[in-house]
C-alpha cells in the first residue's frame, strides 16, 4: 500500500495525489517513528502498519470502492 493508493480511493486528480500523497507520506512516519520508539519496535515495520491502516479507513470510508467491488 502506498500513500498515493489511498488518495486515489478518495479523489482521481493528478494534483490532489500529489499533495495528498505526501501528506499522507508525512503523517504516516511521524506516527510511525513515534510509535515505534514508543513501542519499541522497529521503525519500518511500524510506519508501514500506519500505511496499511491509513489505505484501511480510506477503503472503509469512501464511497468510490463500492463502484469497483460491483
Amino acid at each position: 500500500m502506498s500513500p498515493s493508493r489511498t488518495v486515489y480511493l478518495c479523489g482521481k486528480e493528478l494534483h490532489e495525489m500529489l499533495i495528498g500523497g505526501a501528506v499522507i507520506g508525512s503523517i504516516s512516519c511521524r506516527l510511525g517513528m513515534y510509535a515505534s520508539y514508543h513501542g519499541n519496535v522497529a521503525d519500518g515495520p511500524a510506519i508501514a502498519l500506519v500505511v496499511v491502516r491509513l489505505f484501511f479507513g480510506a477503503f472503509l470510508f469512501t464511497v468510490n470502492h463500492w463502484a469497483i467491488l460491483s
